[in-house]
């Protein structure tokens, strides 16, 4: 766990001058925000022998968060020539700063066109120059440290997937941390910091729903924002937008079903907004062909298909929404979890709810086959007890409402859940019973 700023402050008067303690005060202050004051911290731990992982944050900062591109590549090179100067001996008791480099240098180079855009045009010489370098990186570390064929192959394998085998094992490098710098990097403002922050933790932990969720969030907050301040240009922000909420909502359902029970109170809102069928109807023609592609080319992913689906439900294209979601749910049977979900709701506010009920009942069935046999699917629990209700057939929803209150899903959230109301009017003891 990283100690707070004061603790290496004391820690520095203490002790004098350590470089270590200057380093650790500098990832302190970069996860923080602080990004000049952690520049100064790793100038200041650089030693004649160590000097590869502040050169890497420092490219990271000045490359990334503060976008002064070649010098960040500078600091990489120089991180490198750092790996290339360690007695070979050396290199199997740093394997752990090793994949920190690679880690690092093969995010910086893969998303460099992303982040930079026009800006890498007068100095694409030398994004190709790295892009070469990083390619000949295994054959290079092979050759300088030695390696036996085994060790080769599992560099080969690092390098190839951008994903590193025991790299959650370093508490400092954790997914979890680059969230937590993001959310607080929105707070105060720095929208483009978070975002790179963001787009760090999810390539860490590429399985964690949270970290979509928060994404589409993200995008969701941008809209309205740009929406309100009439600052929204028309198509191209609303189609980046409006992409970025529906595949990054799709990604979290896809990875974690529970969040949608907080994801579609956002989609419904952004459905009913005033301005978005004018706005759809201006995107549709670039928007679908760009889902089309995307579907192309992740053909054994479900999300792509949420996108589509939730993209026509936006629109209230309620056969279109149920084509998608079936093609999604042929490719991939969990996605019956939240898809049929979202159609036992639509069939419900459609007038016909045997088949609501039966589209629900299988959501909740597949939840328990795919996720967890013993807990209720939050959400198509709740849908099913208001198709109940509209039957007459209160104890039913009272029965399914109490499963549901067994799940992770907050009490006081479902409380506060307007739709729910008349049941809590009429079995008060249920959000007390456990």
């Amino acid at each position: 766990m990283i100690k707070g700023e004061s603790f290496f402050n004391k820690a520095i008067e203490r002790q004098g001058k350590s470089k270590k303690l200057y380093f650790l005060r500098g990832l302190t202050r970069f996860y923080q925000g602080k990004f000049q004051q952690a520049i100064q911290d790793f100038e200041s731990s650089i030693t004649e022998h160590w000097f590869l992982e502040p050169f890497l944050f420092l490219g990271l900062i000045k490359g990334l968060y503060l976008q002064h591109y070649t010098e960040g590549l500078l600091y990489f090179e120089e991180a490198l020539k750092s790996l290339f100067q360690w007695p070979k001996a050396y290199f199997k008791n740093k394997i752990r700063s090793v994949k920190r480099l690679l880690f690092f240098y093969s995010f910086y180079l893969q998303f460099t066109p992303t982040f930079f855009k026009g800006k890498i045009k007068k100095d694409i010489h030398i994004w190709q120059h790295h892009q070469k370098l990083f390619q000949e990186l295994p054959q290079r570390i092979r050759n300088r440290f030695q390696l036996d064929f085994q060790d080769f192959i599992k560099i080969l394998k690092d390098l190839g997937s951008f994903r590193f085998s025991g790299w959650l094992e370093d508490p400092i490098f954790k997914g979890l941390f680059f969230f937590y710098m993001a959310k607080s990097l929105q707070n105060s403002g720095n929208s483009y910091f978070a975002w790179i922050s963001g787009n760090l933790a999810i390539s860490l932990e590429p399985k964690n729903g949270y970290f979509y969720y928060w994404f589409g969030q993200y995008y969701y907050g941008r809209l309205e924002r740009m929406i309100r301040q009439e600052s929204l240009k028309i198509p191209l922000d609303l189609f980046e937008i409006l992409r970025s909420i529906l595949l990054s909502y799709g990604k979290a359902i896809e990875i974690k079903p529970e969040l949608a029970y907080v994801i579609y109170p956002h989609l419904q809102k952004f459905q009913q907004m005033k301005k978005m069928k004018f706005f759809f109807a201006l995107i549709t023609g670039k928007l679908l062909p760009e889902l089309k592609k995307i579907i192309h080319k992740y053909p054994n992913y479900s999300f792509p298909y949420f996108a589509m689906a939730m993209f026509y439900f936006l629109q209230g294209n309620f056969s279109q929404t149920e084509k998608y979601i079936q093609k999604g749910v042929a490719l991939n049977p969990r996605f019956k979890v939240f898809g049929y979900a979202v159609l036992g709701k639509l069939y419900h506010q459609k007038g016909k709810r045997k088949e609501a009920i039966h589209l629900l009942k299988e959501s909740i069935q597949a939840y328990h086959q795919f996720y967890n046999p013993t807990k209720i699917y939050g959400i198509s629990g709740i849908w099913l007890a208001m198709v109940y209700k509209d039957l007459g057939e209160w104890d039913k929803g009272r029965d399914v409402l109490q499963k549901v209150l067994t799940t992770s899903l907050d009490r006081q959230i479902l409380q506060k859940d307007k739709e729910l109301q008349e049941y809590w009017d009429r079995y008060p003891d249920l959000l007390s019973s456990k």
